[in-house]
């Protein structure tokens, strides 16, 4: 065979092995590139791939592995899986790719380009997790592969924990996680977790999570870690460098976070966090993980306090340490209530040592979070020390602890307490406790013995004062038991206790003015004593007011033989308030006020027994006790009751009018109220039997009506309240004999009646002795579940004495009455309907009589009653059979109850006069008011409307009168009255274009405004009148006066003002004046301001301001002044209208004359005023001037000037002399001829003056004596003046003058003339005078004649002039 060249070289390069293996592989590469990838994805290749994945899974963690879609690339070296599922839901992850360099895996390092991961979804649950079973490995000698990743992606990744899930709160958490790697084995990392939600105690809390490091085989580092979780903050830094041969495993670390103390305490299982605020701490860790050290620092400002008593503050915190030891370099709190300092240390090889110092400490604070108010204003300090045992085991035993503490106490800067207390060698020592508080006080002291499980053996004493009210106000605060008590209370006690005695106690306790609910005491004392499970309570002594109470208390709380006696306590009263009793028992009625039951109660019970059968007896009795408004002047009862059968025995009951009437066991009761009985009842089957009779006076047992005497006998038997109708009533019967109803000063006697109630029918009957028929009848029956009954009244010849009744039932308003009602109604629990007639009402009063014109029809509820009833009548023994008859009409409704709406109409026509008595007693007018004093006459038309209520009535409608009459307390009244009144509720007006008219003092009257009223008079009134043209005369006598008055009126019940312009055209006074008695009224009494002042004269209550304008000159005209004047400027009369009282200036007209007083003749007045002041209304202030020129050759000028009580006279003469030479004239003009003699000596001009006068007091002697003649004499002559004068001369005889006066107007003016005859021994000498005044002129002419001699004319002419 010839192979061809080519073929050689070929077989020549074939059998070299080198050309084989290269040929070989080039053929199986190309078959793996061409075949592999193809084979790859082929399902039956990925099943089969994804089945040995599942298998391999479920061996290493027990957990089974889904991937939906498998895709591997071998070429490209990638491997995608979507829909891969891990343990069912536990993980999750939608894509994953995983790209790597094949050819590296030939050899180490092997390196992964990426890994890529699309939402992961990591669902941590228990059921998730319970099938998780990692297999179990060997430790790893040998170095770890080597691989290098180059980039790491996790994107939209969420870690869920649905619940809480071993100790992991429910959270989701949503991130991002980038990787690139650094070298093999080595990776650093970002973690980005924006969405991080937490559930908390409180809610869902949200944050952030976010990671910086680095990942390798020898370290890990934490660059930067972020947390933020609600208000809280955490950033991280640290590295852990693992052990190598040559060093162990080492740990650094830096924390610094912002803590919220709110957040930290709901996560730590605290509703409310003991502060408030954000704690910064910083914290450090290194060395080795057998061996780290550690420090904290933690410090925060403005920290608040969850109890509002305590002010924020600063916290400051300073600790390091190890595994083996710690030391709280100080936890420090800061405010300004004070400091508090924590310091201390524990190690494995020392005991554990804690020091704590306070400063300036605020105990107010701490007072107000125990709700201790009495450490107001209270700072103290403290120091304490406490150590414990070595050993860890002995940490328990409190026999191995040392401890010390002391506390001082300041209040307002006052030394105020302190305690000092140890506990060494197992023996606890309170060495001193002294509180010196301004509420409270305290002083103790005490030891107790330790054990290893506790106390052994304890005694301490003490005492302590203390208000009660503080001590029940803290166990209110504290929720402990709410206790209503005051007092203030000194205590002290001796407490023993140890395991083998128990509880000894020796006490007492006093308590000043005690307070337990609303009872009230002056004193309380007691002695408390305790053995073991026995308390007695011995010398309670109980003081209040005049009464006292004591007693002795023992009980057991130990385990006792079936009916041994486990309680006895015995209590003494001595007039103690009952209503202190019942307040102290807690006892009230259904809206929570005191019961109405009062009295003084005296008595004795003693409760005994075991406690599941208590009896109770003893004895009471009561003095001046009420019972529900029912007065019980004295009352007694022995008293027995099984508490367990609630059996309640009263015997010998007894009701007095005092308690020495009550009488003895072996008496009856006396006195008007003397009542006796027993009762038996039964609480638990609510039966009784009760009989109680005597003699009954309801005015003293405050029963309501009016006063009823009478013998009664009572007996209640069954039930104690039984069903009748809608009411619980108890059956029985009661009668009465031998009765007296008092009406005021009156009464009615042989009074009888009957009551009982049995079988669902109750009868009741009131009548009077001998009557053949009863006042009251009344029958009730049941029907159904309603209640039927009739009532008939019937007053007549048959039932009672009918004017005795009617009198005294109105006290006398009425003189006879008869009436006959019968009515029949049901009552259904709710509502009462009844009807009724009024068969006949007839009365008769003091002038006149109504009686009913026909029968009436009634109806109504238990509100009221509707009526329509016409009434007829007139005056009684008329003298005129004409006079109009009265005729009234009634008609709406008319309540039972002071608080239901009235609405009674009354229409007619009546004589004003026989109303007004009605109408006074109805609205209760008062004796002293205005309305009660007035009295009205005429035939009056009304039609009115009352409504409102009975406390508070009005009135609507109209009242006319025509040719009415009117008086006020007998004073002059109003003739000729005409007025229409409009009445609206409580106001009465009188139109102002239709006025009152009337006819008062022959003036015009015309009166407009309104009037408010009430119940028992006038409220206010508001008036203008006008009198017009009136004539007043004789008011008092001799006054004339006449003008208009123009005015308003205005005031109240009290008082009045009557404002305006009174016009008098004329105005005078005369009358005649007692000389003798006004001097001897002046004499013996004072100015008189209150002198006939009637307090009860309802004018004297109305106040007068009057403007008086003077038309004409007033005149004054009596015996001694004949006075004429005007007013100058504003005039006034104040006053009241009783006693009207004038201010301000008179002037006096020249020519007025006083006589009657000077013997030496009348004062003739030249000028003058008269000033009244309102502080000095009748004592005016006087200036006058004037002379007395009928004494022959003198003329006498006085100036009469001050007060009406105190004048003063200044005397002057012409020609001139001495005061006395004039006051001798005055007295007696025959002095002439003995004064002012020329020449004469001074001695025997004053010896002459001096006889002069003795003469002149004998003469006025005799003057005074010769009064009541001369009054006599000078009335039936009808002069101004008559004067009769004896007296001796100095020439030893005897003078009689006799001298007569009388002053008319003539021509306008006032003209004089005055006659007078004197006989001097032989001597008689007669003369006359007369005088004109014509304005500033005086002339006088006169005559005399005597001794012989003719007629001697004399005459002058003058004129008088007043200085401006």
């Amino acid at each position: 065979m010839i192979w061809h060249p080519t073929k050689d070289a070929v077989q020549r390069l074939w059998g070299r092995r080198w050309v084989r293996r290269v040929s070989y592989v080039l053929v199986a590469g190309a078959t793996a590139v061409t075949v592999g990838p193809w084979l790859a994805t082929r399902p039956a290749v990925l099943r089969w791939t994804v089945s040995k994945l599942d298998a391999l899974t479920r061996e290493e963690t027990g957990l089974p592995l889904t991937i939906g879609q498998l895709e591997i690339h071998p070429i490209l070296g990638s491997i995608v899986l979507r829909d891969v599922h891990l343990g069912g839901d536990l993980l999750s992850v939608r894509r994953i790719e995983i790209q790597a360099d094949l050819p590296s895996f030939l050899a180490p390092p092997y390196r992964i380009f990426s890994i890529r991961a699309e939402q992961p979804h990591l669902r941590l649950t228990e059921a998730g997790l319970a099938p998780l079973k990692l297999k179990e490995r060997p430790p790893r000698t040998g170095p770890l592969p080597q691989v290098r990743l180059d980039l790491l992606s996790l994107t939209g990744g969420e870690i869920e924990i649905p619940e809480p899930l071993r100790g992991i709160p429910a959270a989701r958490y949503q991130f991002e996680v980038k990787a690139t790697g650094q070298g093999p084995n080595r990776l650093r990392v970002d973690v980005a977790g924006p969405q991080l939600s937490v559930k908390g105690p409180g809610g869902w809390e949200r944050g952030r999570l976010d990671l910086n490091g680095e990942l390798s085989e020898s370290f890990v580092s934490l660059q930067e870690g972020y947390l933020r979780l609600g208000e809280s903050q955490v950033r991280l830094s640290g590295r852990l460098e693992a052990k190598t041969p040559k060093a162990p495993e080492r740990l650094e670390g830096r924390l610094g976070s912002v803590l919220s103390l709110a957040q930290a305490a709901r996560w730590g299982g605290q509703a409310r966090p003991p502060l408030m605020g954000s704690l910064d701490v910083s914290a450090t860790v290194e060395g080795t993980l057998a061996a780290p050290r550690w420090s904290v620092i933690a410090e925060g400002q403005g920290l608040r306090p969850a109890n509002g008593s305590f002010h924020p503050g600063a916290l400051d915190l300073r600790a390091s340490g190890g595994l083996q030891a710690a030391k709280v370099e100080h936890l420090r709190w800061r405010s300004g209530q004070g400091e508090l300092d924590l310091q201390g240390t524990w190690s494995q090889k020392a005991p554990p040592e804690a020091t704590l110092q306070g400063r300036n400490l605020d105990l107010d604070a701490v007072g107000r979070a125990l709700r201790l108010p009495e450490f107001q204003g209270v700072r103290g300090t403290l120091q304490a020390q406490v150590k414990g045992p070595r050993e860890a085991s002995a940490l328990s035993r409190p026999d191995r602890w040392q401890a010390s503490a002391q506390v001082a106490l300041t209040q307002h800067g006052l030394e105020a307490g302190s305690l000092r207390a140890t506990l060494r060698d197992g023996r606890a020592t309170l060495e001193q406790l002294r509180l010196d508080l301004e509420a409270l006080k305290a002083s103790g002291t005490g030891w107790a013995t330790l054990g290893p499980r506790g106390p052994v053996r304890l005694e301490a004493e003490g005492q302590v004062e203390v208000g009660a009210s503080q001590v029940a106000q803290a166990l209110r605060a504290w929720k402990v038991v709410d206790l209503d008590m005051e007092g203030q209370t000194r205590a002290q006690a001796k407490v023993r206790w140890s395991r083998g005695t128990g509880l000894e106690l020796d006490g007492t306790t006093e308590v000043s003015h005690p307070r337990w609910h609303g009872a009230r005491a002056d004193e309380l004392r007691a002695k408390v004593e305790i053995r073991g499970s026995d308390l007695r309570v011995t010398d309670i002594d109980l003081k209040k007011d005049e009464g006292r109470g004591g007693g002795d208390l023992w009980l057991t709380w130990a385990r006792t033989a079936p009916g041994q006696k486990q309680m006895d306590m015995c209590y003494t009263a001595f007039r103690l308030p009952v209503a202190e009793g019942l307040r102290a028992a807690d006892l009230k009625d259904d809206e929570g006020h005191d019961l109405p039951i009062t009295g003084t109660g005296s008595g004795w019970v003693r409760l005994q027994g075991p406690y599941d059968h208590l009896t109770m007896q003893g004895a009471a009795q009561v003095e001046a006790g009420e019972v529900y408004g029912i007065k019980v002047p004295a009352a007694s009862s022995d008293f027995a009751m099984d508490l367990e059968t609630l059996r309640l025995r009263l015997q010998d009951v007894r009701v007095a009018e005092r308690p020495e009437l009550l009488g003895s066991p072996g008496s009856e009761p006396e006195g008007a109220l003397a009542l006796a009985g027993q009762a038996d009842m039964d609480l638990r089957r609510w039966t009784w039997k009760v009989d109680l009779a005597g003699r009954l006076d309801s005015q003293l047992m405050a029963l309501p009506g009016p006063r009823i005497q009478a013998q009664v006998e009572a007996r209640l038997l069954g039930p104690i309240t039984s069903p009748f109708g809608a009411l619980d009533l108890p059956e029985g019967q009661l009668s009465l004999n031998r009765g007296r109803i008092f009406f005021g000063g009156r009464s009615l006697e042989g009074l009888e009646g009957a009551f009982s109630l049995e079988r669902g029918r109750m009868a009741g009957r009131l009548a009077l002795e001998g009557m053949s028929r009863p006042l009251v009848e009344v029958q009730v029956r049941q029907d159904g579940p309603d209640l039927a009954g009739t009532l008939s009244l019937n007053v007549s010849a048959d039932s009672a004495r009918t004017e005795n009744l009617a009198r005294s039932l109105t006290d006398d308003l009425m003189e006879d009455l008869s009436l006959e009602v019968s009515a029949q109604g049901r009552w259904n629990g709710r509502n009462l309907l009844w009807t009724g007639s009024l068969n006949r009402l007839a009365a008769q009063f003091n002038a006149f009589e109504l009686h009913q014109a026909r029968p009436s029809s009634l109806r109504g509820d238990a509100n009221g009653a509707e009526v329509d009833i016409a009434l007829e009548g007139g005056a009684r023994k008329a003298a005129d059979p004409t006079a109009q008859a009265a005729n009234l009409r009634l008609t709406g409704t008319v309540p039972f109850s002071a608080t239901v709406p009235l609405a009674l109409r009354v229409q007619g026509a009546a004589n004003l006069a026989h109303l007004k008595s009605i109408f006074d007693r109805v609205m209760e007018v008062d004796e002293y008011s205005l309305l009660s004093e007035l009295r009205i006459q005429g035939l009056g038309r009304f039609d009115l409307l009352a409504h409102g209520t009975y406390p508070a009535p009005l009135l609507d409608g109209t009242l006319s009168l025509e040719k009415g009459q009117t008086n006020l307390r007998g004073y002059q009244g109003v003739e000729d009255l005409q007025v229409g009144l409009i009445f609206k509720d409580r106001t009465v007006s009188i139109p102002a274009d239709r006025p009152l008219r009337g006819t008062l003092a022959h003036g015009d009257l015309q009166v407009s405004g309104d009037l408010t009223w009430r119940l028992g008079g006038l409220e206010a009134y508001r008036l203008k009148a006008s009198l017009a043209n009136f004539q007043l005369r004789d008011v008092p006598d001799g006054l004339d006066l006449q003008g208009t008055l123009r005015a308003t009126l205005e005031g109240t019940e009290e008082g009045g003002l009557l404002k305006g312009r009174l016009r008098a055209d004329r105005l005078s006074y005369q009358t005649e004046v007692k000389l003798a008695d006004l001097i001897l009224r002046s004499a013996l009494s004072d100015s008189g301001g209150l002198v006939g002042l009637d307090l009860d004269d309802p004018l004297e209550r109305i106040r007068l301001d009057l403007d008086l304008d003077l038309r004409s000159p007033w005149s004054f005209d009596t015996n001694l002044l004949k006075l004429e004047g005007r007013t100058e400027g504003p005039f006034q009369v104040l006053g009241t209208l009783a006693h009207p009282v004038p201010k301000g200036t008179m002037i006096f007209q020249p020519g007025g004359r006083i006589t009657n007083i000077f013997p030496a003749g009348d004062m003739v007045v030249d000028r003058g005023s008269l000033v009244f002041s309102e502080s000095r209304p009748l004592d005016p202030v006087i200036n006058l001037q004037g002379s007395v020129s009928s004494i022959p050759g003198y003329t006498v000028n006085l100036d009469i000037h001050g007060t009406l009580s105190n004048l003063a006279i200044v005397p002057s003469s012409t020609p001139s002399l001495r005061q006395d030479e004039i006051v001798a004239i005055l007295i007696n003009p025959g002095n002439v001829a003995n004064v002012g003699a020329a020449g004469a000596t001074s001695g025997a001009t004053q010896g002459a003056i001096t006889s002069g006068i003795a003469s002149a007091g004998s003469g006025l002697i005799s003057t005074l004596a010769f009064a009541p003649f001369q009054e006599q004499m000078r009335r039936t002559l009808g002069l101004d003046r008559v004067n009769v004068a004896v007296r001796s001369t100095n020439l030893g005889t005897t003078e009689t003058e006799v001298t007569l006066g009388k002053s008319i107007n003539l021509f306008g003016q006032r003209s004089a003339f005055v006659v007078s005859h004197k006989k001097s021994g032989e001597l008689s000498i007669t003369s006359g005078q007369v005088e004109w005044r014509f304005g500033g002129f005086i002339l006088q002419l006169g005559a005399s004649k005597g001794g012989g001699t003719g007629l001697n004319p004399s005459g002058e002419i003058r004129h008088t002039w007043s200085p401006k």
